[in-house]
């Protein structure tokens, strides 16, 4: 038997009340005879008995009253660990155990969290079995950790007693889907899949649970959580600068969600800048209704803080706080020089080169050449758009800028002069122009002056997703990326300069986007234009980050684009320099992590702080710019049970089965408390007396 609410058991204590007033309210006065009360002592001696029982009676009635009101508040339960109502013949069966291992799980109720009771369950379903009976196990957030059928016990029992909750989201359906295959040539004609979970709406988002007709098994859901499902959370955190209030002033605004059916009055949340608490408040939460808590807060600029907001801790502690990072570093300077500047601002070469910058970076324009001597100062890098082949003094100035560590961004165009540019640039260009090659027909004969890319053109083909520069680009921005319809580009001889490469190109094989080194700088070559001239690139939505990332990769300070945190299991590129090749990643439980792939990071299974260390060689020193912080996701912290009626409308080869569900005790008590009060009563008054009297009298 298990409690609902453990916290009101102890009312149970107040059961000895009545049974202290029974024991110490005797009466004490001394006896003194008196003869002419000896014919009354004598009749009292003859009711005494009766009257004994009946005190006893209802002593012992009031204080079962007592632990009964006690018992229905704590809601007592009892939870089937056997699917009696399967009607099973009790024949050996192929079976496989799902526990649910999400965040979830990591649920306090009482004593034990939801994966605690999970794992008791396993271990009494298994030893339950009958012999020879195989079984397999499936986890919901790891599959790597599922073991395949087998009947040898011990492997089985030291596989669940040895496993851990962890921190990301399940997949319930992908779970029972890899179960329906180890059935699907089970040994066994009886065969189950058993399903010990919280039964949480968000473990069945990811995939449906599978037909089970193909594997003849037959779904059983045991559901852990008794459809206890309330819970907050810090569900986001995101940190703005107020360059009005002063420098290092920002605003920290934190989503607080209530995922329960009741407000939450006055609820303190506490805001805590590396690690300590700096201020605090109060908020309401209304049921499933996202709100935001904001607070403002002065940061040193010199250097990286981590920023945490923090809940009262529930049954779910895990989500109730929620960090994030922040770093001030002095803005890149960005110069824009164009060959091909208009007066009409949308029809210049650089506006939707300016327009993907200027949000992140401090960005100048110059028209042509002419004052780069006094525009080059300060810059970190300088893009040269669709110019004709500069000077001899400006490529000398150009050179000594990429030297000494400047990044050079080239885009062709219209007016660009491919023997003049391999004259001038020399040992700048990745790789030498050849010439101009047109593959679809470049337009501009709309009459509000746009232009576009009429044809077929070429699309971008290959690129290299471990390159830093295109590693955001692994998943849905690179698919986006690769739509980009090319019409005219440079073609570059087949005579690359040492320490150059091709980082993006055509259908056709040609370079379409190249990175060359020349002393401490990098250099990139466009072979398209910038604007839609040539191409519709600039206005694909890979266009913005992927000239922020070329501004990153040529100031060569970060390798990404700065994010306040990921979520436990994703990757994390880390913000260190190229030279540092030592690389060490300490968790937030202490556990120190050797990195062989110094820009890549993908054991997040934490949430919280990571420290990063690092050196070129020799003793590893801390890098507080790359420390990082892995949040939970949001999506487990919403506990709403997915309906009985949901779950068995999913297609079974049984067509469904019952819900083994917890036997509340709660109203068998209520009833029997009812009981206990009536008889209470009816002892108190003449009648219970009466009825007393007879039973004595019938004993005797």
């Amino acid at each position: 038997m298990s409690l609902a609410a453990p916290f009101f058991a102890w009312l149970v204590t107040l059961a000895a009340v009545p049974i202290a007033i029974h024991l110490w309210g005797k009466p004490k006065a001394q006896v003194q005879r008196f003869a002419a009360m000896e014919f009354l002592v004598a009749s009292d001696r003859q009711v005494a008995p009766r009257r004994r029982v009946r005190e006893l009676l209802l002593m012992l009635l009031r204080a079962l009253a007592i632990a009964l009101v006690a018992l229905t508040v704590a809601k007592p339960f009892f939870a089937t660990t056997r699917p009696l109502l399967l009607g099973t013949s009790g024949a050996p069966e192929s079976a496989v155990v799902v526990i649910d291992d999400s965040l979830s799980m990591n649920y306090r109720i009482g004593t034990s969290t939801l994966f605690e009771r999970a794992q008791r369950r396993a271990l009494e379903l298994l030893e339950s079995l009958p012999e020879p009976s195989e079984v397999a196990l499936a986890f919901t957030s790891d599959a790597a950790r599922d073991l395949p059928l087998t009947t040898d016990r011990a492997r089985l029992l030291q596989t669940i007693r040895a496993a851990r909750a962890s921190h990301r989201v399940g997949d319930t359906g992908a779970a029972i889907a890899r179960a329906a295959a180890l059935l699907s040539d089970a040994p066994h004609a009886e065969r189950h899949i058993y399903l010990l979970s919280d039964l949480a709406q968000h473990g069945f988002a990811g995939s449906k649970i599978p037909s089970l007709e193909a594997a003849h098994a037959q779904l059983v859901p045991i559901d852990l959580a008794g459809g206890l499902h309330t819970n907050r959370a810090v569900t986001d955190l995101r940190i703005a600068t107020v360059p009005e209030l002063g420098e290092g002033a920002a605003q920290i605004s934190a989503t607080l969600q209530n995922f329960s059916d009741t407000s939450v009055s006055d609820l303190e949340v506490t805001l805590r800048i590396d690690g300590k608490a700096v201020a605090k408040g109060l908020a309401t939460l209304t049921p499933h209704t996202p709100i935001e808590k904001r607070f403002v807060h002065r940061f040193d600029p010199s250097a990286s803080h981590t920023v945490e907001v923090e809940l009262p801790a529930d049954a779910l502690p895990v989500d109730d706080r929620r960090l994030a990072r922040i770093a001030y570093r002095r803005p890149i300077e960005v110069l824009l020089v164009s060959g091909d500047p208009r007066t009409i601002r949308r029809e210049d070469e650089l506006f939707f080169l300016e327009t993907a910058l200027d949000p992140e970076f401090h960005v100048t324009v110059e028209n042509g050449l002419e004052r780069l001597k006094d525009s080059v100062q300060g810059r970190d890098v300088i893009f040269l758009v669709n110019l004709p082949a500069p000077d001899a003094a400006a490529g000398n100035l150009l050179q000594q800028f990429v030297s000494g560590g400047g990044g050079l961004f080239l885009a062709v165009g219209d007016r660009t002069d491919c023997d003049a540019w391999n004259a001038v640039l020399g040992d700048l260009l990745p790789q030498p122009l050849a010439t101009l090659r047109t593959v679809g027909m470049v337009a501009s004969a709309r009459r509000d002056g746009e232009t576009r890319i009429s044809g077929n053109g070429e699309r971008i083909d290959r690129f290299d997703f471990r390159h830093p520069l295109l590693s955001p680009f692994a998943g849905a921005a690179g698919e986006a990326l690769r739509q980009t319809r090319v019409g005219r580009f440079a073609l570059l001889r087949p005579t690359p300069h040492a320490h150059s490469g091709t980082l993006l190109r055509l259908e056709s094989g040609a370079p379409l986007l190249v990175e060359g080194q020349q002393g401490k700088g990098r250099v990139l070559l466009l072979t398209t234009t910038v604007d839609r001239d040539w191409s519709d690139l600039a206005i694909q939505p890979g266009y913005l980050p992927l000239m922020q990332q070329a501004v990153r990769y040529l100031t060569r300070t970060t390798l990404a684009p700065p994010t306040s945190a990921v979520l436990v299991g994703q990757p994390q590129l880390l913000l260190i320099e190229e030279s540092d090749r030592v690389v060490e990643v300490t968790a937030p439980t202490g556990t120190v992590h050797p990195l062989a792939s110094p820009h890549r990071f993908a054991r997040t299974d934490e949430p919280g702080l990571y420290r990063v260390a690092a050196a070129r060689t020799g003793a590893l020193q801390d890098r507080p710019k790359a420390w990082f912080v892995v949040n939970p996701d949001p999506v487990e912290s919403d506990l709403s049970p997915l309906t009985a009626s949901a779950l068995r409308s999913q297609p079974h080869a049984t067509g469904g089965t019952p819900l083994v569900r917890q036997v509340e005790l709660a109203p068998g008590l209520g009833a029997l408390l009812l009981l206990v009060l009536l008889a209470e009563a009816m002892l108190s008054n003449r009648v219970g007396q009466r009825l007393v009297r007879k039973v004595g009298q019938s004993s005797r």
